[in-house]
């Protein structure tokens, strides 16, 4: 093992090499050099991204250096963005990073073109009217754009991406035996076992794909298809009881058999959303179309050919009670049978890439596929202009309903914004104006809940906490949600695990988290 997979074990355990590569290669953007900030590009500094600029125009006050543990008393004074990225490489020598001492705003509004360079945005200081512009900008280029902030205890994160493709997405289980509808190489398999001449140590170890396949078999001579009712799944129960012929000491593969007919009942067949995904309009690829759309267009043709109507057999077998041999002979009819089938899907694939005039994509790429074709996931996210122009969603609407308490912080966060946009500060942060501020405030949200048709009744406490909180930035709040936001972040870049869809808001008093789509 070299020096890089030592230092990089664990985390290549995780999401594999590839995984690595994609995010040893990504560019991050953070604005706003803030303790949220920084915590954010620490843990991904660590686990090394490609490279970093920060964009912040703020100079280092006390107060930061009472929240940011990046700073020290003798910085202040100087720019943040260049002394938190001076700090920040100490993490990891294999990182690169650049610094901007310009005005954010400045940047959105006449050099937006600036952005085109990155994989990623995240935001943890921005006024409404430039968040709303550097969101358009994200949408033109297809840039996803985080945005993540802390208020006092609130912590609030929101991932805005027109669309976010997972080929991995590391489901609970990947079995696909396909017993219900094997082919010849398989059958033999199972037939060689003639259970009436073995004795109980060759009988406790016949793997149960065996048992079910001969209790298959025994079950069509009196019936037409699976067993649908209660009545027929016990009578199938029992002759799978029947096949042996003596009592075992150890039964562990008859168990095994028995707690796999519930996924043998059911049947195999595509799933509802990749079936969906089949009849989505961006499968009419074209040059411009992503790998994993031209892989999704080769998958149908698949289906609608060779596969006879299923996805490729992804070729994984389960740990069983089986002698090794037995093992051995099942994984390698699998492992043949998987690479049949993804060798028909390579023959479509490489029509498909010729056809736009694209070179295709690695082998490794393709096999990642085909294992995974059951469990691909398409996440559409909405755009920030989007969120404001309309209406509230269905789901905010219900989690409002229910007596969501943190769903509340959301609108409240909204209100703030527009209280900043207007007085340059955020209500309470000033001492010499709190009792101003809680008047202003209050009528501005009162207009704001009415603007969207929503009661304000029992916002007056979650009122209180924001007027309280004055915008702080506590470090224990950033450590939190800095850490919740760099393993989303980790999932946008490397394409594996299921990302959160779309926000979160977090309560730091009662520890409790809502999750909501915007």
């Amino acid at each position: 093992m070299d020096l890089k997979s030592q230092k990089y074990d664990r985390q290549l355990r995780l999401w594999g090499a590839h995984g690595q590569t994609q995010l040893e290669q990504s560019k991050i953007c953070l604005i706003g050099a803030n303790n949220l900030g920084t915590e954010t590009l620490k843990n991904l500094i660590l686990p090394a991204i490609g490279s970093y600029c920060i964009v912040d125009n703020k100079i280092i006050t006390g107060s930061d250096v009472g929240s940011n543990f990046f700073l020290e008393k003798s910085t202040i004074g100087q720019n943040r963005a260049k002394i938190t990225s001076n700090l920040l490489n100490e993490l990891n020598d294999h990182v690169q990073s650049t610094f901007i001492e310009k005005d954010p705003h400045v940047i959105i509004h006449h050099e937006s073109d600036f952005f085109k360079q990155f994989n990623l945005i995240i935001v943890t200081e921005l006024a409404e009217r430039d968040l709303l512009l550097l969101d358009g900008i994200c949408q033109k280029w297809n840039i996803p754009l985080v945005i993540v902030r802390i208020y006092g205890f609130l912590g609030y994160f929101r991932i805005i991406n027109s669309e976010h493709t997972i080929v991995e997405s590391y489901p609970e289980t990947k079995l696909d035996l396909r017993l219900d509808c094997p082919w010849d190489e398989l059958i033999d398999y199972a037939y060689s076992f003639r259970l009436k001449e073995l004795d109980t140590m060759g009988l406790s170890h016949v793997p149960f794909p065996a048992l079910l396949l001969q209790t298959i078999k025994k079950w069509n001579e009196n019936h037409d298809g699976l067993p649908r009712t209660r009545e027929e799944k016990d009578q199938f129960s029992k002759i799978l009881h029947t096949l042996i012929p003596i009592k075992l000491n150890d039964d562990e593969n008859v168990r095994e058999a028995q707690a796999h007919c519930f996924k043998l009942f059911s049947g195999t067949k595509i799933p509802l959303d990749i079936d969906n995904y089949l009849k989505d309009p961006s499968i009419e690829i074209n040059s411009n179309s992503s790998d994993f759309w031209i892989l999704m267009f080769a998958l149908r043709k698949f289906v609608q050919n060779e596969g006879s109507h299923l996805l490729p057999l992804p070729g994984f077998v389960p740990d069983m009670k089986s002698d090794t041999t037995s093992f051995v002979q099942l994984q390698k009819i699998y492992h043949d049978k998987a690479l049949v089938d993804k060798n028909h899907f390579k023959k479509h694939l490489y029509a498909a890439y010729e056809k736009i005039g694209r070179t295709c994509c690695d082998d490794e790429t393709i096999d990642r596929f085909c294992k995974n074709a059951a469990f691909v996931k398409v996440i559409r996210g909405t755009s920030l202009n989007s969120e404001y122009q309309n209406s509230i969603s269905d789901s905010t609407k219900g989690l409002l309903a229910n007596g969501d308490e943190n769903i509340k912080y959301y609108f409240l966060l909204r209100a703030v914004d527009r209280f900043y946009q207007l007085h340059g500060r955020y209500p309470g942060s000033d001492v010499e104006t709190q009792s101003k501020d809680m008047l202003a405030f209050e009528t501005l949200f009162d207009t704001f809940l009415k603007e969207l048709s929503i009661d304000g009744t029992g916002f007056e406490n979650h009122l209180k906490e924001i007027l309280r909180a004055g915008g702080c930035e506590m470090p224990n709040m950033a450590a939190v949600m800095g850490g919740i936001a760099s393993q989303e972040i980790i999932k946008l870049i490397t394409h594996q695990y299921v990302p959160l869809d779309n926000a979160i808001i977090y309560d730091g008093i009662h520890a409790t988290t809502t999750t909501l789509k915007l």
